[in-house]
């Protein structure tokens, strides 16, 4: 039963219920019975709506909020099918791989979470990169299952471990550039620290 279809129930339900205790058994008029039943179904039904949040950030002041929330999920659940992925994988270099990549991926979805504004950013990255590291899981791991003949196997591991090896160069790319401002900030502050040593002799004087 979907969200919407059970917020309906409930806001009928007490409608109806307000409509008995009125006509029946205060035995108000029928037409303000109804009227005020009617108030009751919608005040339920949008009382009971549950509020679009990201973590414990609300996404009801963007306007664009649900198709963030939607996207966000849709990105956890290609995550969450990755991370599956590896309790069946039985290669090392494969399964070390796609274990990075999965915790590559939570650092990403992690920050998401946090700063949610970002993710339409990330649209891209989202919809494109996450499904096709997860598509390249599912089709290595239907070809062993297949018992494809052993030097074709080898064959896939290979790509499969050149491409995974490829998307976890690119998620971290990915994930430093939610970064790149307080890398950029620390670099200064580090070159600065480095001159300001250099001009003082690189120590602190003693009375």
């Amino acid at each position: 039963m979907g969200r919407e279809t059970r917020q309906t129930i409930l806001a009928l339900l007490a409608a109806v219920l307000v409509f008995l205790v009125l006509f029946f058994a205060l035995e108000w008029q029928v037409i303000i019975s109804v009227l005020i039943s009617v108030g009751i179904y919608f005040a339920v039904f949008y009382l009971t709506a549950p509020v679009l949040k990201i973590g414990d950030i609300e996404l009801e002041s963007l306007k664009n909020g649900a198709e963030i929330k939607e996207l966000y999920d849709q990105s956890i659940a290609e995550v969450q099918q990755m991370e599956g992925s590896i309790d069946v994988l039985e290669h090392n270099a494969v399964k070390e791989q796609a274990t990075e990549l999965v915790a590559t991926s939570h650092d990403i979805l992690k920050y998401l979470e946090g700063h949610p504004t970002d993710i339409s950013q990330s649209r891209h990255f989202l919809t494109y990169y996450f499904p096709t590291a997860n598509k390249i899981l599912k089709n290595y791991i239907r070809l062993k299952v297949a018992n494809i003949s052993s030097h074709k196997l080898i064959e896939v591991q290979d790509k499969t471990t050149e491409s995974l090896d490829l998307l976890n160069d690119l998620f971290a790319k990915q994930r430093d550039s939610y970064h790149k401002d307080i890398l950029l900030d620390l670099e200064v502050e580090s070159e600065l620290l480095e001159n300001t040593l250099k001009l003082g002799g690189g120590g602190i004087n003693e009375e």
